[in-house]
């Protein structure tokens, strides 16, 4: 995935910025289960709300539609609420990595 080659983690301190960051949060665009497979691959951590398509697809076969995948409001909602614009404009849409260094917030 081209998107998370390009991904650095700066960290304070010497070194080299890291590759993989603790959490990636990404809008639905990105919610494949082949963007999902690949991440899982990796050791990353992501927060990618389910399409409603998936939702209906998984719900129509029942028991053996499996379960959703993990989702985490609050970090989804942190992210979204700092990528606003000022002035009420509309919302950045764009993924968001969380690093998890000391900074962070």
């Amino acid at each position: 995935m081209a998107l998370l080659d390009a991904i650095r983690v700066n960290e304070p301190g010497p070194g080299r910025p890291r590759k993989r960051p603790e959490v990636l949060i990404a809008d639905k665009g990105y919610a494949h289960d082949s963007t999902r497979r690949a991440l899982r691959q990796r050791g990353i951590r992501h927060v990618i709300p389910e399409r409603s398509d998936q939702v209906a697809s998984r719900a129509a076969k029942g028991s053996a539609g499996g379960r959703p995948p993990a989702f985490d409001k609050v970090i989804y909602r942190k992210c979204r609420v700092s990528r606003e614009v000022p002035e009420g404009t509309r919302p950045v849409r764009s993924g968001c990595v969380a690093g998890g260094g000391p900074g962070d917030q």
